[in-house]
């Protein structure tokens, strides 16, 4: 009994297992092939609509970019400011005028700014705002292609030239912006004595106003404007007068190294009215040499010091005292004390003595510009005769570097 049912489960299993089998080829595959093809006939439909919707937003873009390029006419100017009665007036102008079009300018107010009808030439009348408009005639009406905001501004001292500092002796004018042409400026100094305000002839008899400075102090400068029988204050200037001083505290140099003296001491406040001349001193010869605008390094010290004198019609007066530092030399100069019209000579002098008697010590400064001669030597020597010494120098070193790989 048990083995005739154990034969029915095997029979049940083989007729399930065939059936299986037998089914999938035939339903499977047939089901599939319609799920594919009606997805593809999705996506092609999908991706025509996608073409279609980007062809329509390109063909609009093209429209609105023709309609960019289609330049109209315009003012030259949206908005500007000018004086009153200006000498060379300012002038509006169409832009991109179209052929056979007359254009016309016009102002909104005539008391504050006239132009003219056909030119755009602005004129300023008096203090204030107002329209320009250029206009494009049409057969029954004109048509506004553009319009100019103009200010028309007072004379006036602007914020940043309400203060100056300068030097002694000199002649000042302080900066007026928007200057009426045909106003009258008059000065009037609060100090007479750093500040004096007088009147100069030229050689034509005309007069002019001059304002110089006498001392060291301060002094406020009111300016005013006398147009049309009528007085008004333009601003005032704080004029601060300072003497000649030094800029440059200390210099840090090499030991042999030279330098030009005018090219490395900055003076603040220099007096440009006359000639002045400057006189240096060095408080250790020994330490820095000093001779006429050039300065050299001969020993190495913390701190010497370098006096500089200035000369005005042959007063001499002291400006101040820079500390010159100098350092034992390496192969690197710092930055800040490089000149171009420098060559050490220290070192060929020292090395070279015995085949050169001529060329003692510290004979020869530097060449260039600026070419010193030693006080103690009376050779002549031009500065090609120098040129011409350092190349024999040089070969002769040549020689000696060559017999010295021989041995």
């Amino acid at each position: 009994m048990q083995m005739q049912k154990k034969i029915k489960k095997w029979v049940l299993s083989i007729i399930i297992c065939n059936f299986v089998v037998t089914s999938i080829p035939f339903s499977f595959p047939v089901t599939t092939t319609k799920m594919i093809l009606a997805a593809e006939t999705e996506d092609q439909g999908e991706n025509k609509e996608d073409g279609e919707e980007k062809e329509k937003d390109t063909e609009k873009k093209e429209k609105e970019e023709n309609k960019e390029k289609v330049i109209k006419p315009a003012i030259s100017k949206t908005k500007v400011t000018i004086p009153i009665n200006k000498v060379k007036p300012e002038q509006l102008s169409v832009l991109n005028p179209e052929e056979g079009v007359v254009y016309t300018f016009a102002s909104s107010n005539k008391k504050i700014v006239t132009v003219g009808k056909k030119n755009g030439k602005l004129k300023g009348k008096k203090a204030g705002i107002a329209r320009v408009s250029l206009l494009k005639k049409g057969k029954k009406k004109s048509t506004i292609v553009g319009i100019c905001t103009v200010t028309v501004a007072k004379a006036t001292i602007s914020k940043k030239h309400q203060k100056m500092t300068v030097s002694l002796n000199s002649t000042i004018v302080p900066a007026i912006s928007y200057k009426n042409p045909k106003a009258r400026y008059i000065y009037k100094s609060g100090n007479q004595n750093v500040v004096k305000v007088g009147e100069d002839i030229d050689d034509t008899g005309a007069t002019s106003i001059v304002v110089k400075t006498l001392a060291e102090g301060k002094a406020v400068l009111t300016v005013k404007e006398k147009y049309k029988k009528k007085t008004t204050v333009v601003g005032k200037v704080t004029v601060t007068v300072k003497k000649p001083s030094l800029a440059t505290q200390d210099i840090y140099m090499l030991k042999g190294q030279s330098l030009k003296i005018p090219n490395v001491v900055t003076i603040n406040h220099e007096d440009t009215s006359q000639e002045v001349t400057y006189e240096y001193e060095s408080s250790d010869t020994s330490t820095l040499s000093v001779i006429g605008e050039r300065m050299t390094a001969i020993k190495a010290t913390s701190g010497v010091n370098l006096d500089v004198y200035q000369n005005i019609d042959e007063k001499r007066t002291k400006l101040g005292t820079v500390v010159i530092v100098i350092s034992e030399a390496s192969n690197t100069l710092p930055e800040a004390v490089g000149d171009s019209n420098y060559v050490d000579l220290s070192d060929y002098n020292n090395d070279y003595e015995e085949g050169y008697d001529d060329y003692e010590d510290n004979d020869y400064y530097s060449i260039g510009s600026d070419y010193v001669e030693d006080e103690t030597t009376d050779s002549d020597d031009s500065y090609d005769d120098y040129e011409k010494h350092l190349g024999e120098m040089e070969h002769f070193w040549d020689e000696d570097d060559e017999d010295e790989e021989m041995e």
